[in-house]
């Protein structure tokens, strides 16, 4: 009996800590959402510092932003497409990891779709990346699409 006792004490023992280091772990894995930064990737430096504006207004951001750049998006088309030869989709400013950058969209002559980040201080490119395409062809479909403009709502109800 004493053995049966003893027994079940030890295996109690071994789940009890067994339990309490499991959950340390997993509480020294976790971070509190207070500590945690959003780091875009890729993660790149440039040469001109923004700080986040928290902007409610885009178009007074986007001009702030304008101002602080060293040059022009026809400069920072020409860099990308040095990297990237093809055509130009979209260009367009803005602060990435706390620098000025310009992501300038590029279409390969396979088709493809880069996006290619440029430092608006020196126009060197930052970085390169294949774009899923995805979000270039939602916006296309978005352009193309005719405005809704009939009346005739039709209700289908399944037959009995």
């Amino acid at each position: 009996m004493k053995k049966v006792v003893l027994v079940a004490l030890f295996v109690l023992g071994l789940l009890g800590s067994t339990v309490f280091v499991g959950r340390h772990f997993v509480m020294a894995g976790s971070t509190s959402t207070a500590q945690q930064t959003e780091v875009q990737e890729p993660s790149y430096v440039g040469s001109i510092k923004v700080t986040d504006s928290n902007a409610k207004n885009e178009g007074r951001e986007s001009q702030a932003l304008a101002g602080l750049a060293k040059i022009s998006a026809a400069d920072a088309e020409k860099a990308a497409l040095a990297k990237v030869p093809g055509s130009v989709i979209k260009t367009s400013l803005d602060n990435e990891n706390g620098y000025l950058v310009y992501s300038v969209e590029v279409k390969d002559v396979q088709g493809k779709v880069f996006e290619v980040k440029v430092d608006a201080g020196n126009g060197t490119v930052l970085a390169t990346e294949a774009s899923s395409g995805s979000e270039e062809k939602e916006s296309a479909e978005e352009e193309t699409k005719a405005p809704d403009t009939d009346n005739i709502q039709e209700e289908v109800s399944g037959e009995d």
